[in-house]
């Protein structure tokens, strides 16, 4: 995924000069230069509000969050009030898939991480229970 401004738009007939897009083309950058056919792979953002900044796009309203939610309510199935082990709970995915199985699926939440410190986060931050 890709954030960026829109600076110059010519024959971009979907985004306006200034405005915040997805670019599904490339990686993370500032600038981007696209031909006309690639402009199908433009996007604008949905106006952001609440404070939210734009880069939550690259986390939990981006691919880390859709591979969370997907992930756990499509794999993994969950029931309300199952006990559930997320490997790597610490990370960014991993972290998403425990705060939705524990607040919203209100289940058991076991997870691992790579170190003492991380777990500490996890229990500390109210992330897991175990």
């Amino acid at each position: 995924s890709n954030n960026t401004s829109v600076n110059t738009c010519n024959k971009a007939e979907n985004v306006r000069v200034g405005q915040m897009v997805k670019c599904d083309v490339g990686g993370v950058q500032t600038y981007v230069s696209i031909s006309e056919d690639g402009m199908r792979y433009v996007k604008p953002l949905p106006q952001m509000g609440h404070g939210i900044s734009p880069s939550a796009y690259l986390g939990v309203l981006g691919t880390t969050g859709l591979t969370a939610y997907f992930g756990f309510y499509r794999v993994g199935l969950p029931k309300e009030g199952d006990t559930v082990l997320v490997s790597g709970a610490a990370g960014a995915t991993g972290s998403v898939v425990a705060q939705i199985a524990k607040r919203i699926m209100k289940c058991r939440v076991i997870g691992t991480a790579g170190s003492d410190e991380k777990c500490k986060w996890l229990i500390d931050n109210d992330i897991v229970d175990a």
